[in-house]
């Protein structure tokens, strides 16, 4: 079968990431997969394997010609948005429009990253709420593919809505290639380590200045936990921060690819991250590694706001998607002023067997319930050769 996977968001990976998750296990199984993406995500999905078109920023006619260019010559049987959102609001960067997809023969569906038919309060961004719940409709599209666990695998959604799992890549982590990865990378044997990552993406955007205070005091707090674990422990801090750190304890790494990634993380005693959606963050508990989340629900005072993910906030919007949700006990939740608390959290995870154990056993559990789901070739299939919704 031909599958067309349409990404629109060039300023994140963990659409793109999902997306090519899903269309690995497809060409597995036969299946042909291709993309339409933006101009910086070619690079990525050239090195994964996959055709793609690529298109060009502020040239609908152009893009308009390009999508008829994929129908004629490809047909595909199906065509899957990244993100139905960043899709809504993509006719200023692309020049395409919803009713460009009637462009297509095929069924059309999306991803629900987020389980967005939940009851939520709103879309609370960078201490305001977002009008997006009202501007965007999910139910346009009537079949809904939910990567899980961010999506509760548990979850009763009314038909269309397909469950399927995303962690199911374990990095590969024994006690003897943990010491061989120490010493490929001069790494020290005797000491604990843990695996931070930050992004560009996660340092305040200009256009949001009034967020820009309680972001520099957010920042402060995470760097000054950093510090204070770093007296006892050997902190990584993979990826691109605008921050200078003279601790020699504290060892910055530019961004890399998968397979460096994984080394590091299978040397690592724990992930320790701010966005409780990261598909690399799943990656890592999956595979045992124990993870923790600085988040934030104190927001006593106008310049203070809650978040899930740093700095957009999102502690509302996520709220419901993680309630009940097994995922939330394999991951470690941490009050960013709660400091002297945070300390203790992680160093029960680090040196008490019992706490490891716990999480081990909600690690197993989960896994148990996401082997369970359907696989992508039975979705589409599904998709594609049952009935019309």
């Amino acid at each position: 079968m031909k599958v067309l996977f349409i990404v629109t968001s060039f300023w994140a990976y963990g659409e793109l990431i999902i997306a090519m998750n899903f269309a690995k296990k497809l060409a597995k199984d036969g299946h042909k997969p291709h993309f339409l993406i933006p101009p910086k995500h070619k690079r990525i999905v050239d090195q994964n394997g996959y055709k793609n078109t690529v298109l060009i920023p502020k040239a609908g006619k152009i893009n308009r010609i390009l999508m008829k260019d994929i129908e004629y010559s490809i047909s595909p049987n199906l065509v899957i948005l990244s993100d139905f959102l960043n899709y809504n609001y993509c006719e200023v960067h692309y020049g395409i429009t919803k009713e460009d997809l009637s462009i297509f023969s095929g069924k059309i569906a999306t991803f629900d990253n987020f389980s967005w038919e939940l009851k939520r309060n709103g879309m609370d961004s960078y201490g305001f709420n977002s009008n997006v719940l009202k501007e965007a409709d999910i139910n346009l599209y009537k079949y809904k593919i939910c990567p899980c666990p961010i999506v509760n695998q548990k979850s009763q959604f009314k038909k269309g809505h397909f469950m399927f799992s995303i962690g199911d890549n374990d990095i590969n982590i024994t006690d003897d290639l943990k010491k061989k990865y120490r010493n490929e990378l001069n790494l020290p044997l005797d000491k604990k380590i843990i695996l931070v990552t930050v992004a560009l993406w996660q340092q305040v955007p200009d256009k949001y200045k009034e967020a820009a205070k309680f972001v520099e005091e957010s920042e402060d707090l995470f760097y000054k936990l950093l510090e204070d674990l770093s007296k006892e422990n050997l902190i990584l801090c993979i990826g691109e921060s605008n921050r200078t750190i003279t601790n020699e304890n504290i060892i910055k790494l530019k961004s890399m690819n998968t397979d460096e990634f994984d080394k590091y993380a299978a040397v690592s005693d724990l992930y320790l991250g701010r966005n409780l959606t990261s598909t690399s963050m799943i990656r890592v508990a999956l595979s045992g590694i124990p993870c923790a989340i600085m988040m934030n629900s104190k927001c006593e005072g106008k310049e203070k706001y809650g978040y899930y993910m740093f700095p957009v906030g999102w502690y509302h919007f996520l709220e419901p998607v993680f309630k009940d949700n097994l995922y939330s006990k394999v991951i470690t939740f941490l009050e960013q002023y709660e400091v002297d608390k945070n300390i203790k959290k992680i160093n029960e995870i680090l040196y008490n067997d019992k706490v490891k154990q716990i999480i081990g056993k909600n690690v197993e559990k989960l896994k148990s319930e996401l082997r369970a789901l359907k696989s992508p070739s039975e979705i589409i299939n599904e998709i594609v050769y049952g009935e019309d919704l």
